[in-house]
């Protein structure tokens, strides 16, 4: 997290041709005692450059999705709890790894990711269900829900987050941060422990300017950062929140799944995120049915989009 660029960084039963309505039904009900942090208080706005240390606790929600292979444990994506036994991220980050499920961790409560301490818990995913119509070229429905083996248990160091809703107005939803164990500048290394920043969110109509994203941005994506930089999540960060506070409530909101974008803090080049809120009745099926699609070997070729390189950790 830091100036540099995250990399290979869910009807009611009605659908449209494409498998998703354009206008998504409330049919997410919300967990009365989700978005809320139990060790801190209401976020105040610090517009660090390139971001800072997250203490223990700040984001109860993120998780570090990490692949195990010859006993190795790899830091590969971000996560976020939605609910006991899911989390929600990224489908890209499964694009370039084998298809054995039980391959996959979810480690939940993390601060500092060489050193676990008391409140860190590994789960075991049971499933990865990718939204079926995701497109590795355009990182459209750049969404994938894990099912957990065992259910979470949460504390004041684990907590879900708030999925928006439809009626929800993005004035009333500030500040918002960005967080994650990323790069914190471009093919740097992975930061150890939780970082977190401060953006703003960006309109699309801003954001698909010829000379931000020249109109590659969708309808089910989001931006968030600033136009001049700097302040940005990078490889590693992919799938983790963009989180946004209501004061009106006092809860935080899940606004963006971090998806991609041009390397790390440029101008103009901010982070693209999945709206979770175009995706409320695929999150909901998927959770009722638990159906998924076990992962296919893939060949390791870059996933590009223009010249935009995803925001994975390779």
């Amino acid at each position: 997290m830091g100036p540099g660029r995250r990399w290979p960084f869910l009807l009611l039963l009605v659908l449209s041709s494409t498998g998703l309505l354009s206008q998504p039904v409330a049919t997410v009900t919300r967990n009365p005692a989700c978005g809320l942090r139990p060790l801190m208080g209401e976020p105040v706005s610090s517009r660090i450059v390139g971001g800072q240390d997250a203490l223990p606790g700040a984001w109860p929600w993120q998780v570090s999705v990490q692949y195990k292979q010859r006993n190795v444990q790899q830091h590969v994506c971000g996560g976020t709890i939605i609910a006991e036994r899911w989390v929600l991220t990224a489908a890209h980050c499964f694009c370039d790894r084998m298809s054995n499920q039980f391959s996959w961790l979810v480690v939940i409560g993390l601060h500092q990711r060489s050193q676990f301490d008391a409140h860190a818990r590994v789960l075991v995913v049971d499933r990865i269900l990718q939204h079926k119509e995701f497109n590795r070229e355009t990182l459209e429905h750049d969404v994938a829900l894990l099912r957990l083996h065992n259910a979470i248990v949460y504390s004041p160091y684990v907590q879900p987050i708030c999925l928006p809703h439809p009626h929800q107005q993005l004035t009333q939803l500030n500040p918002c941060y960005i967080t994650g164990w990323g790069a914190r500048e471009t093919n740097g290394p992975s930061s150890d422990i939780l970082q977190e920043a401060e953006v703003d969110l960006i309109p699309n109509k801003v954001c698909n300017r010829h000379d931000w994203y020249n109109g590659i941005i969708t309808p089910r994506m989001r931006c968030a950062g600033f136009e001049a930089g700097l302040v940005d999540g990078c490889q590693g960060d992919s799938g983790g929140p963009l989180e946004c506070f209501d004061h009106r409530d006092a809860r935080f909101y899940l606004l963006g799944i971090s998806s991609f974008g041009l390397q790390c803090g440029l101008p103009q080049k901010v982070g693209v995120y999945t709206r979770p809120g175009a995706y409320l009745d695929w999150i909901r099926l998927t959770q009722t049915t638990n159906r998924g699609v076990r992962l296919a070997p893939s060949p390791r070729t870059g996933y590009v989009l223009g010249l935009i390189a995803v925001r994975m950790l390779a």
